[in-house]
């Protein structure tokens, strides 16, 4: 019995993956599906002979009753076996009756765009890095990210969106207003309300409803907000405040309270949130902006519902909406657990009196890698010097912090022998080690706050020169 239910377990996390493979490749029946062999060449166009190049060696992760699992290059298969040549170079033939599923591997070229989809029903967007037997490797959030096999189903290529687009322009007719608007939604839920405005405006053409309208302008707004915040990028002396921007008119150098808010908003755990306060108008929002999509009933019972909320669940739900235009509405009121680690025990006792003084990262010969120094203990201070050592890369390229493996970050080899770490610190006229033999309470504080960075990694809506590694407003991965 316990068998039987793990296995209906395990099935309905699978179902999200087969949907998802289905609805991506579903082509207009007019049109042919995914699968469908090219038509034929007309008598009008030239025949040339055919080249065939050898296909790479098909590879599959192979689950067996939800036991067994392991990898495989695949040697011929047919309806009823599966013949795989393991790991260890012997064949293994399969009944197909035993097999519950066959997950390809990818071979894809290095940046091709994918889903993972992970064992507990979540579906993330990554790049490809190498998927292998033993785990897949890919960016997310623009952060490298090796993810065992064990925790994952496997890679999905993600179908692009203009692809996808012209797929359901196709198969909607010309005087179809209620499916155009569906694709207006579907275009507003994967952050294209350029798309949505002309397919409203198309829909309103055939047919004039009040709720088309109310949709109509819904996603005039979206565009307006995102063009607003394009221009606001571009400014010199951007208003004080606003956290979608580098710096503030005072202090340039220096994060904003808004950039900070949203550094806490986006990195907090929600297991262990720290205090919070939420706009009084949030709900409302939640309902005006994201009901349209069919996620929220567009009621007023609904924004009574959310508006009783804790915080942290009214935070939780703008995560799972991806409402990222609503973060600011958010007031973290204190530093997660983490970050007040950082604060407190890195950035307040090692960094500032050791690594930013005059003669070090906080003169005017500090290089490439400059700290602020004055006013330690202001929040903005401390956040600014984490962004500048979460960008900040060494000559031959390896980043400074480690996330996924704390204990080799080149931060704490810059801090010990340069006898017997890989990355040596300088010589410099005054420098002497810091950690030495295990490191002890430093080195646990640095691992301690770097295990407890949010992944996979938020990317922050914002960069602060001369550290810019390009333009803010990015989709932030999960956050």
């Amino acid at each position: 019995m316990a068998a039987r239910s793990r296995l209906r377990h395990n099935v309905r996390l699978m179902v999200p993956l087969l949907l998802i493979a289905l609805l991506v490749w579903l082509e207009p029946s007019s049109q042919g599906s995914a699968g469908d062999p090219p038509p034929p060449a007309t008598a009008t166009e030239p025949s040339t002979p055919a080249t065939t190049t050898p296909a790479p060696p098909r590879r599959v992760w192979v689950v067996l009753d939800f036991y067994k699992e392991f990898g495989g290059t695949v040697v011929r298969e047919d309806a009823e076996s599966l013949v795989l040549r393991t790991r260890d170079g012997s064949e293994r033939t399969l009944d197909r009756n035993s097999v519950v599923n066959a997950i390809p591997l990818l071979d894809d070229p290095e940046g091709t765009d994918v889903v993972v989809h992970y064992r507990d029903g979540r579906a993330v967007r990554a790049e490809l890095i190498e998927d292998t037997f033993d785990a897949a490797t890919v960016r997310i959030a623009g952060m490298r990210t090796v993810l065992p096999r064990t925790a994952l189903w496997g890679l999905e290529r993600r179908v692009p969106f203009e692809t996808q687009l012209a797929r359901l322009r196709a198969a909607i007719p010309a005087d179809a207003w209620s499916q155009r608007v569906e694709l207006a939604r579907w275009a507003m839920r994967e952050d294209h309300p350029e798309i949505a405005v002309e397919e409203l405006q198309a829909a309103l053409r055939i047919q004039d409803t009040d709720e088309v309208r109310r949709l109509l302008r819904l996603a005039e707004i979206d565009v307006r907000t995102r063009q607003s915040r394009q221009g606001k990028s571009d400014r010199d002396t951007p208003p004080a405040g606003d956290p979608g921007v580098r710096g503030d008119q005072s202090d340039p150098a220096r994060l904003n309270e808004g950039q900070v808010n949203l550094i806490r908003v986006m990195e907090l755990d929600l297991r262990r949130p720290p205090r919070m306060q939420v706009s009084p108008a949030l709900a409302a929002r939640i309902v005006e902006i994201h009901g349209p999509s069919g996620r929220l009933p567009a009621e007023q019972s609904t924004v009574e519902a959310l508006a009783a909320l804790p915080p942290a669940r009214l935070l939780a739900l703008l995560f799972d909406l991806k409402a990222r235009d609503l973060y600011d509405q958010v007031q973290v009121l204190e530093d997660p657990e983490h970050l007040a680690t950082f604060r407190k025990r890195v950035h307040d006792v090692w960094l500032i009196p050791n690594c930013a003084t005059s003669r070090c990262h906080g003169g005017d010969q500090a290089g490439s890698f400059q700290l602020l120094r004055d006013r330690p203990r202001d929040a903005r201070t401390a956040y600014t010097n984490l962004l500048r050592m979460l960008d900040h890369r060494l000559a031959d390229g390896s980043p400074l912090l480690d996330l996924d493996e704390p204990r080799a970050s080149a931060l704490l080899d810059l801090a010990g022998p340069p006898d017997r770490v890989r990355h040596p610190h300088p010589q410099v006229p005054g420098w002497r080690p810091i950690l030495v033999g295990d490191g002890g309470v430093i080195r646990s504080n640095v691992e301690a706050w770097l295990r407890g960075m949010y992944r996979p990694r938020p990317i922050y809506p914002f960069t602060l020169d001369p550290y810019r590694a390009g333009p803010g407003g990015n989709t932030g991965g999960e956050r």
